[in-house]
């Protein structure tokens, strides 16, 4: 650790680039956790249904999700910097737009841009710290990464859900946006601080996605990392506040807490990960099977306790290991990255992430629309209880992807911090990239 806190204060010039960025993921991370699940019941109460709201969720994910693969090359070949110079003015211009939309159809356009300009962060961040810091820190910045990001998400938790108690919603995402706007002009600035690297050789072409995609450990990694990943989102972004108040009777508050809290052992286990990865021999697939077989036992856990009626705090101590399942997301995206070409790690990072966050938006309009076969017949709009039997249901989705994630993961490889030994051809017949 020692060595990394003196290449840290070698390279301090480079956190001008570096803090921004990381505030500004974590400010992305809010608008996941925060929009739509924490306002659930105020958008009940605006009319929409539990499908509808799942799907701002899913407007802002899938953008997220299908532009990790463009991100990734962009990435590779321009730079992080250059990426999210774009994209975080999409990101703005989307996150502004929302506190004044009001139909379903404006607050999905803004969730659209909002998530285009999203999704470049994530990577222009695991570009940049691999680019600035050097490869043997990079476990240990991933973990900072993915821990501020997290607080983001604990802050679209219970501290949203307070100042929303006393303020409306909306004028408390006005002033975040011109927070966002801030931060912004920070990383213009600090551009300038650091010379950017000139572009890459590697050109944009869908050869080293297709690399990618004929590798069959990238697509185990993928599932497994999704359902992994996914089941923890849906509940932290999505329904879980809702689940707990309504199968366990807690208020939105207390709720909104264990939402919060959650998020803060998951962020803490990933930044203690990337430290625990390091100490044994930057081994990843223990990692990988514990956090896989911990998801399919909690779903397990929380069916029983919801039809068996056993006391709810059970619901809590689920959710709380939920998140530590979720914590196994770094060692997925080391091996995700490693088991392909260093070329194109920036394109590998997001082919998986991609496949994560499409899990958690095509999971919350599947299970939105599970939970509302539960909706009276002559439902009018307004809050609504909805029956333990439709969380139960929901529930049963999760336990059969978490059991073929368990299985699958034992196929996975152990690469110990190392690359596979593979060459990535630009295109067809021609040389090959050392």
């Amino acid at each position: 650790m020692s060595d990394f806190f003196k290449d840290l204060a070698e390279n301090r010039k480079k956190l001008w680039i570096f803090i921004p960025l990381l505030l500004l993921y974590a400010i992305s991370y809010f608008h996941r956790t925060g929009i739509p699940g924490t306002v659930f019941s105020q958008l009940l109460q605006e009319g929409f249904t539990a499908e509808a709201i799942g799907a701002i969720a899913s407007a802002f994910i899938m953008v997220y999700s299908v532009s990790q693969v463009i991100s990734g090359m962009l990435a590779d070949k321009y730079s992080g910097v250059r990426v999210v110079t774009i994209g975080g003015l999409l990101f703005i211009i989307g996150t502004n737009m929302l506190p004044f939309c009001h139909s379903l159809l404006m607050i999905n356009v803004s969730r659209i841009i909002a998530g285009f300009g999203a999704s470049t962060m994530y990577l222009s961040l695991v570009r940049e710290a691999d680019r600035l810091f050097g490869r043997k820190n990079f476990s240990i910045f991933l973990g900072i990464i993915y821990f501020v990001g997290y607080i983001g998400g604990m802050c679209g938790a219970y501290p949203f859900e307070r100042l929303c108690a006393y303020f409306d919603w909306r004028n408390v995402l006005i002033c975040l946006g011109a927070v966002t706007i801030i931060l912004y002009i920070v990383f213009l600035f600090g551009k300038r601080v650091e010379k950017l690297p000139s572009p890459s050789a590697l050109p944009i072409s869908f050869f080293p996605l297709l690399s990618i995609m004929k590798n069959p450990y990238a697509w185990l990694v993928l599932y497994c990392s999704s359902v992994n990943f996914g089941t923890f989102s849906i509940m932290q972004m999505v329904f879980g506040k809702k689940f707990l108040e309504d199968c366990g009777n807690f208020s939105s508050a207390t709720a909104s807490i264990v939402i919060s809290c959650l998020t803060i052992v998951c962020m803490t286990l990933l930044l203690l990960n990337g430290i625990f990865i390091r100490m044994v021999g930057n081994r990843r697939k223990p990692f990988m099977i514990g956090a896989s077989s911990l998801n399919f036992l909690t779903t397990v856990m929380m069916i029983m306790v919801l039809y068996f009626d056993l006391p709810k705090y059970f619901l809590i101590i689920g959710f709380i290991c939920y998140a530590v399942s979720s914590a196994g997301t770094l060692a997925y995206t080391l091996t995700a990255q490693e088991i392909n070409s260093k070329d194109i790690m920036t394109l590998a990072t997001g082919f998986n992430n991609m496949g994560c966050y499409f899990f958690v938006a095509a999971g919350a309009l599947l299970l939105g629309k599970v939970l509302d076969l539960f909706l009276p017949a002559d439902f009018a709009g307004g809050d609504f209880t909805y029956p333990i039997q439709g969380y139960i249901a929901v529930l049963g989705i999760i336990l059969v992807f978490s059991f073929i994630g368990i299985i699958l993961m034992f196929f996975a490889p152990e690469t110990k911090g190392h690359y596979f030994n593979l060459r990535l051809k630009l295109k067809p017949q021609t040389k090959k990239i050392k």
